[in-house]
């Protein structure tokens, strides 16, 4: 007799637009949208919390995925200009300083390079 499959609800808060759905064909189906404007760190979480569910889903475990996705927008409308476009590297600077971005910036790119995207 097999055991039903043990059922992991997660429950992911970031600024993708993003839906998900469960499917009995495997341990979850997944579409994704990403807008133009999104945190990186908010990008890289997503792409290794895909990379994650794909290895367990490849192992065979007797486990279902629910996913929630709770959209945040993580940038205040009041913090931009909206009848100009914004520099993301300029923003970025001027909230969090030109020392702290430099070494974000490269972490991010440490880690594109490792996925083989370009951000």
């Amino acid at each position: 007799m097999s055991k039903s499959p043990r059922v992991i609800r997660l429950t992911v808060i970031n600024d993708l637009v993003s839906t998900s759905q469960s499917t009995g064909g495997g341990c979850l189906s997944y579409t994704c949208s990403i807008p133009y404007q999104v945190c990186p760190n908010c990008y890289i979480g997503h792409r290794e919390l895909l990379h994650a569910l794909a290895t367990v889903a490849e192992s065979n475990l007797p486990v279902h995925f629910e996913i929630e996705h709770r959209p945040f927008q993580l940038i205040n409308k009041k913090c931009l200009c909206e009848s100009k476009t914004v520099d993301k590297r300029s923003f970025y600077v001027s909230q969090l300083g030109e020392e702290k971005w430099v070494t974000m910036e490269k972490a991010f790119k440490l880690w594109t390079e490792e996925q083989g995207i370009n951000m």
